[in-house]
């Protein structure tokens, strides 16, 4: 019987959320008739409400369920899985599965509960229907495998979102006022998360340099936990270079999507940039062959070094350029 009330828990990171779109998008389309409920950590319940795939979208501090006192978040996985049981799922896909996740589609009492074999996360009989979980296979590839044991065939394999008419409004605004022209700007993404993935900021100053004497605009975009990252590189850039910190996901998406490109480091901004549909460059290290996390679509590239530093500024700055070379101008200004 195919669902008619159907949960879907997502509690990886940002841009795991951003690549199982995909995969909402196929139970989507395999149920157009079904109410759709989306449970995903926060913030990444902004990215699942700009996929506009879900009826409904509940967002979870992971963080605090994870790092806060035990009894506590023992408590809110309680509470929320009597929320949970009083909607009378029929069906819970958890498309990414942790053992608190197994534990909340357990208290939903559904009948139906789909999930991925992970070693070592997955709770024991959380699922009536077990996925496999290839390692070898892009991450979104294995949310796509969840997806089809529920019984949804993939319909797209690049994640795409909608920022929200307020968001683009405000971008408009910040655009016009920072004096910016789409055709002409590029976007950088300096942060990270951990100095591992971290592009020197030196060497971004440096490539901002370039582009600027190149006739382009530079946008330096920086998330809350980086405040002040996005001065720091547009100071050093100079005239030419813009900071726009500040921003909630979504006027990130569209000031990302405003963007003629933008260059990133491996991080969630990465993918939301490419899934707004701007063409982005994402720095990686690693250099053992294409990574199963990274942006999916025929007009992002990544650059691979044995380590981050290890990727050289002309390399980026070449990349870069090719990039620019083969876009079509976009309508906006």
């Amino acid at each position: 019987m195919a669902p008619r009330n159907l949960l879907v828990i997502h509690f990886g990171q940002l841009g795991d959320v951003v690549l199982a779109i995909p995969s909402l998008d196929a139970i989507r389309s395999a149920w157009p008739e079904a109410r759709i409920t989306i449970l995903t950590g926060t913030p990444a319940d902004q990215i699942a409400a700009m996929a506009g795939i879900g009826d409904d979208v509940i967002g979870l501090d992971r963080v605090a369920l994870r790092d806060g006192p035990k009894l506590r978040s023992l408590a809110t996985i309680l509470r929320l899985g009597r929320d949970l049981r009083a909607r009378k799922y029929d069906t819970v896909v958890d498309i990414h599965a942790f053992y608190e996740s197994g534990l909340l589609a357990l208290a939903t009492g559904a009948r139906t509960r789909v999930g991925p074999k992970r070693e070592n996360r997955t709770l024991p009989l959380a699922y009536t229907i077990e996925a496999p979980y290839d390692l070898e296979l892009h991450i979104s590839d294995r949310y796509l495998a969840v997806a089809a044991a529920a019984g949804a065939k993939a319909r797209t394999l690049e994640p795409a979102i909608v920022p929200p008419e307020a968001a683009r409004a405000v971008i408009d605004d910040r655009w016009q006022a920072a004096g910016l022209n789409s055709s002409a700007t590029v976007g950088f993404n300096p942060g990270a998360g951990n100095a591992v993935r971290q592009w020197p900021p030196d060497r971004y100053v440096a490539l901002g340099r370039r582009l600027v004497a190149g006739g382009f605009t530079v946008a330096v975009f920086a998330g809350p936990e980086e405040r002040g990252l996005g001065e720091q590189v547009a100071a050093g850039i100079g005239e030419g270079a813009v900071s726009m910190e500040g921003m909630t996901l979504g006027e990130l998406a569209a000031a990302f999507a405003r963007c003629r490109a933008v260059v990133s480091n491996d991080t969630g901004p990465a993918h939301i940039s490419a899934a707004a549909g701007t063409p982005t460059l994402v720095l990686m290290a690693g250099n053992d062959g294409p990574s199963k996390w990274a942006v999916r679509g025929d007009k992002n590239h990544c650059i691979y070094g044995d380590s981050i530093a290890a990727i050289a500024l002309e390399d980026v700055d070449t990349s870069v350029r090719r990039l620019l070379e083969h876009l079509p101008t976009p309508v906006q200004s």
